[in-house]
C-alpha cells in the first residue's frame, strides 16, 4: 500500500478552501461548499452527508490539525515532514523540501528538478522529533537503500555522528530498471536510471 498526503487549507483571502494531494494543489472551494468553521461538524474520512455516508475505507497513519489557516511555508514544512516520515514522493516537480526550521533545504528541486522520484533520506530534525538513520523509498520499485554507519535503529538512533538538521537524501530520474549502454565505457552497459545525492551538512 503506497502513502497519500492530503492537505486542506483556507486560501490566503480566508475565501474558500485550497485542497492539496503530496503538495500539489488538486481542487479548490467556495466558502461554504467544503467547510464552515463556525457551524459545520468536522469529520474525519467520512462524508457529512447523511443521506449518502460513505466511509474511507483504508488505514490512517496520522492526522495534524490547526485551529486556523496555516501559512504556506508551514504548509511546506509539514508536507515535508510527512514525505519524509512516511518515505512519499511530494507530487510538484518544483517543490523543495525543507526542515522545521523553515530555511534549511533538505532536497533543493531547482539544482534536481530532473530528478524527483521514488525521494527517501536519512538524517535529523529535532524540533519535529523526527530522525532516520536507515532509509528506502515506500514505492514498489525502489532497488536501493541507504543506512548510516553505526547509527543502531530508526526506533532507537544512537546519533553518534549525525546532528540536528543535517540529512542526505537521494532520488532518481524517473528512468526504468534496464540496463542501456548510453554513457556506459565501452563494453559496460549501465543502468538507465540515474540518482541524484543531495547533502545538508555533513553526514
Amino acid at each position: 500500500e503506497q502513502p497519500m498526503l492530503i492537505n486542506y487549507n483556507e486560501n490566503a483571502w480566508w475565501t474558500g478552501a485550497d485542497i492539496y494531494e503530496k503538495g500539489f494543489e488538486v481542487d479548490n472551494a467556495t466558502a461554504n461548499t467544503y467547510q464552515s468553521l463556525s457551524t459545520a461538524d468536522y469529520y474525519i474520512w467520512r462524508s457529512g452527508d447523511n443521506t449518502y455516508p460513505f466511509y474511507y475505507p483504508g488505514k490512517v497513519a496520522e492526522i495534524i490539525n490547526y485551529i486556523s489557516r496555516i501559512w504556506d511555508n508551514d504548509r511546506q514544512k509539514i508536507e515535508s515532514y510527512l514525505a519524509r516520515k512516511y518515505g512519499m514522493t511530494l507530487n510538484s516537480g518544483t517543490q523543495d523540501y525543507i526542515a522545521s526550521d523553515g530555511t534549511t533545504l533538505i532536497w533543493d528541486d531547482t539544482t534536481a528538478w530532473s530528478y524527483t522520484k521514488n525521494i527517501f533520506w536519512i538524517g535529523r530534525d529535532d524540533l519535529q522529533d523526527l530522525g532516520q538513520v536507515k532509509s528506502k523509498s515506500v514505492h514498489e520499485d525502489a532497488i536501493l537503500m541507504i543506512e548510516a554507519d553505526s547509527e543502531w535503529t530508526n526506533i532507537s538512533p544512537s546519533f553518534v555522528d549525525i546532528t540536528d538538521k543535517e540529512f542526505f537524501t537521494v532520488s532518481h530520474n524517473g528512468a526504468g530498471n534496464t540496463w542501456v549502454w548510453t554513457w556506459a565505457p565501452a563494453t559496460y552497459n549501465i543502468l538507465d536510471r540515474q540518482w541524484k545525492i543531495q547533502e545538508t551538512w555533513d553526514v
